[in-house]
């Protein structure tokens, strides 16, 4: 049905290839296990800020998200490059989609002028999208084209995943199916919008990847594929589904059905401050978890992961809508702890427009507990980045509401081959773009010991 394979799409290769290697280089040794001497292959410290997104929602036009100029002031600050918003149709002749609020656009090219990039999801009729997509051919790739250069790749469909869901009469999963496998061939048909990825559709039970497998798998309808890895208020590397599985044992595996080693987004994970409800946590918490998650996404080899969401959208003093309380920003604009810990931690780590080939680093890793994870990142100067953290529940949401708790530090040596300088950034604190003595226990020329708490350490080893 498709007349452009998925490997043959000029985006592909150098992604595909790309992640490839950050699975094999980083996700076996990102574990703590007994002492251990082991050769790390570094990535590049932008490479890893390459990998965060974020969720926003520009056309709610009656939300704080519609005073663009502030939005725009905010990503920027906190250093995000990639966003995921709606693809709203722009041209008349589609009907079936009414037009973007003003500006809406327009905004988004802005932003890309500034570098930052769009995930575009297409969501034609929601659940009910009573006319085939191949009636609009046409409108659709002329609404793609007008988001040009902004969109960096396309979504079909959000959380579909549902017994009302219909497409042209046809219900999940077969509908679904339909639409998506249509929708790809609509964006590879012309030549203009073809080198634009497609990834799977999300959806709202990571079960239901089952379902769409069962109709064909690998899929022949994306190219990228897809998860909402929530944790339901866990510790970051936990299936929010089975408190007992993590990524790669819970989510990883239905992600994986459609895409056969393709790479993966995560398009949707993060964490609600609503702690009058069942799952939410304090705002101490996600500003600790919210970091993690992004480390674990590229320790993991996951190609991006897109945080849910910038801002919360609406007003809610009550604290009992757990929509409401997503944001890296409360909805008068003033900064969580989670838009602090990640502007520190970007701040640290970006290095924009380097290219270089990074370097390995032989280092032995006193014994710590499977919960103690690491990824070693490098700047094009030399310099070393050995991101650390004890990824533990730091918030029990065993009753309503929860209380944060405080996991004992885990005291963890790490030994090198060669004489480097040892300075230790905590990210997740107010001042975390400085240096901080401490969470150290110890140091010599070769080596240090640190007491690695329930957040983000980086330690920057210099020559």
């Amino acid at each position: 049905m498709n007349n452009t394979s998925p490997t043959t799409s000029p985006f592909l290769p150098g992604v595909r290839n790309a992640i490839a290697a950050i699975a094999a280089l980083l996700t076996i040794p990102g574990v703590m296990q007994n002492a251990q001497g082991i050769t790390l292959q570094a990535r590049t410290s932008q490479s890893f800020v390459e990998s965060m997104g974020v969720n926003i929602h520009p056309d709610y036009t009656d939300s704080i998200y519609y005073n663009y100029s502030f939005i725009r002031s905010k990503l920027l600050e906190v250093g995000i490059l990639h966003v995921r918003a709606a693809l709203i149709n722009t041209d008349p002749s589609y009907w079936y989609m009414p037009l973007p609020p003003a500006g809406y656009v327009n905004e988004l090219k802005t932003l890309r002028q500034h570098g930052i990039t769009s995930l575009l999801v297409f969501d034609a009729g929601g659940w009910n999208q009573t006319q085939p997509l191949s009636s609009y051919v046409g409108a659709i790739q002329s609404t793609i084209k007008s988001y040009m250069p902004a969109v960096d790749a396309l979504e079909c469909t959000n959380e579909c995943d549902s017994s009302s869901f219909r497409y042209n009469g046809t219900p999940f999963p077969l509908g679904l199916y339909w639409e998506c496998a249509e929708f790809f061939n609509i964006v590879n048909w012309d030549p203009v919008t073809s080198p634009i990825p497609v990834l799977a559709p999300s959806m709202a039970d990571p079960g239901h990847y089952q379902d769409l497998a069962n109709i064909e798998s690998p899929a022949t309808y994306c190219d990228i594929g897809n998860g909402h890895y929530y944790q339901s208020g866990q510790y970051a590397d936990c299936d929010g589904w089975d408190f007992s599985k993590n990524w790669q044992t819970g989510y990883r595996p239905y992600s994986d059905l459609l895409t056969a080693g393709r790479p993966i987004y995560i398009s949707e994970t993060g964490y609600s401050n609503a702690t009058a409800l069942s799952g939410g946590v304090s705002e101490r918490a996600s500003g600790i978890y919210v970091p993690l998650v992004f480390c674990e996404g590229f320790r993991q080899g996951y190609a991006r992961t897109y945080l849910y969401e910038f801002i919360d959208g609406y007003p809610d003093p009550s604290g009992t809508n757990w929509e409401r309380h997503f944001g890296l920003l409360r909805n008068n604009g003033t900064p969580k702890p989670a838009y602090t810990a990640l502007k520190n931690t970007i701040y640290l780590l970006n290095e924009w427009g380097a290219s270089f080939s990074p370097q390995p680093l032989s280092v032995t890793i006193g014994s710590a507990p499977s919960t103690v994870h690491y990824m070693l990142l490098q700047r094009s100067t030399g310099v070393y980045f050995l991101a650390v953290w004890n990824d533990v529940s730091v918030y029990n949401t065993s009753t309503v509401p929860g209380t944060d708790v405080y996991p004992a530090k885990v005291p963890v040596t790490f030994t090198f081959s060669k004489n480097y300088q040892f300075s230790v950034y905590a990210p997740c604190q107010a001042t975390g773009a400085t240096p901080t003595s401490a969470y150290t226990l110890s140091t010599t020329s070769k080596s240090i010991r640190l007491n690695v708490p329930a957040e983000l350490l980086i330690i920057k080893i210099a020559p």
